[in-house]
Parts: C-alpha cells; structure tokens; sequence
C-alpha cells in the first residue's frame, strides 16, 4: 500500500490567452502512454507520478487486477498512436521516461462533474489517497470532471468506480 504524498491533481495545462476556455477535443482521445509498472508496496510509484504532474503532464496511476496486483503510471490522452508515441519521445527526451508505449484503453471512470475548481479540490481532498488514480479535465461548457484511469473495457472502468467512490454517487463509465 503506498502512502506517499500526492503533491497536486493531474490537469490540462491553464490556457495561455485570458478569454479562452479549454475545451475536451470533440473526437475521442483513446490513446495514452504507459510510461511504467511497480508493484503495489513500491517507493518510486508516488515519487515519479508528482515528477511528471509538475512538469505538466497529465499523469495517473492505474491499479492492476486481483491477478495483476500492479500499479501502472500513464500520462495524457491522445486522438492516436503516432500523438501519443511523439509526446513519449519528448518525455523520453526530457528525460522524464525511459520507456514509453502508446496503448489504446479507451474508457475512464467518470467520478464527478463540478462547476468550480474549489469543488473539483475539495472532491480530491475526499478521495485522499485514492485520488492518485484521478486526473482533472476541462469541459467546453466549463467546470471540470474528474476522471480515474484508462481502461480497455467499460466492466474494467465501472469495477473502478466500485472501488473508488461505491455505487450510486453519479459516478459513469466515459469514453475518453
């Protein structure tokens, strides 16, 4: 069980120009990139998770099965393979990741939608430890959501949000 510090949710960069809201990309991004694997009692999962959020990138732990007890660190979502696989050489080349692979896991566990980012911490704070699965997203009307991993099949994210939050909290199955 890993109890490391989280320093601060994974995001989308703030946009640059005062006015302009970022917005979810209106086709899919079911792409990301596995960036490594640790097992659960590991010391370097939380440590190098904080490394690439405080660079910027969008990075998430995902737990393994039952017959799998691994976490997985992934980072970003991406329209393709050749997106993602470019974004990994630059990790690479900032010496952020040694090994990269693009993989295709194209749903997530929708946890919540908040119109605030007071809401959207608070949401986090609740979550505790839990919330190194999750990762922040903008919403073109505004707000956020606030999602928990990438997963190949829709049964794989709704056991996530089992495990996460129970059932019956608003929590979905989304397409990423």
């Amino acid at each position: 069980r890993i109890s490391a510090k989280i320093d601060q949710p994974a995001s989308f960069a703030p946009p640059r120009a005062p006015g302009i809201q970022p917005q979810i990309a209106a086709k899919a991004q079911p792409y990301t990139l596995r960036i490594s694997s640790y097992g659960t009692d590991s010391k370097w999962a939380v440590p190098n998770l904080n490394t690439l959020r405080q660079a910027g990138q969008m990075a998430f732990l995902v737990p393994g099965s039952e017959q799998e007890p691994m976490l997985r660190l992934l980072s970003g979502s991406f329209a393709n393979w050749d997106a993602a696989y470019q974004e990994g050489r630059k990790l690479r080349d900032a010496g952020l990741a040694s090994d990269i692979a693009p993989a295709y896991l194209p749903f997530t566990a929708e946890l919540g939608r908040f119109s605030q980012q007071r809401e959207t911490l608070q949401f986090l704070q609740e979550l505790g430890e839990k919330a190194r699965f999750c990762y922040v997203q903008p919403l073109a009307e505004g707000g956020q959501r606030v999602l928990a991993g990438a997963f190949e099949t829709q049964e794989e994210a709704a056991a996530a949000i089992t495990a996460m939050v129970g059932s019956g909290k608003g929590a979905q199955v989304a397409r990423r």
